[in-house]
This record gives C-alpha cells, structure tokens and sequence, in this order.
C-alpha cells in the first residue's frame, strides 16, 4: 500500500471513531482531518499529472516495486493504456 493511501485511511479512521465522541472539539479536528486528506489527495493527483517525485511517496519503501516508487503499479496507470 502506497504511504499516502495508508496516511488518509488512518486520518478518516481516526475522524470516524471522533463522531461517537460527544464533545467540543471533535468537530474541529474532523474539519482538520478533513482538510488534511483533502490536501493529500490534491498533491498525490498533482504529482501523479506532472510526473514528479515529491517526498510524499516515501520512495525508500517502494523502491523494490518495478522501479516505480510510491505511484501506482505500471500496469494500472493512465499515461500506459
């Protein structure tokens, strides 16, 4: 799983579990949340256009994948069909 993938489900879960909580702040930091996975999918969908490498993609952990890291496999990305 690609880091930012992992990075908003973690982020959306946290913000889940916060709707069972009844307190003040809680709407807040689901906002917060929100906006942090808005931003993630933004910059992932903007690098992913102009073919650029920004540390998001963690690529030391995906190096080992096709020479293709952190991005989607070679096979399922748009610019190969």
């Amino acid at each position: 799983m690609v880091f930012s993938t992992a990075l908003c489900l973690f982020l959306l879960a946290i913000a889940l579990i916060l709707t069972t909580i009844q307190r003040r702040w809680c709407k807040p930091v689901q906002s917060v949340i929100g906006i942090g996975v808005l931003l993630v999918s933004v910059t992932v969908m903007v690098q992913y256009h102009s073919d650029v490498t920004l540390p998001l993609d963690m690529a030391g952990l995906h190096a080992w994948l096709n020479n293709n890291p952190g991005r989607m496999a070679p096979n399922t990305h748009w610019r190969m069909r």
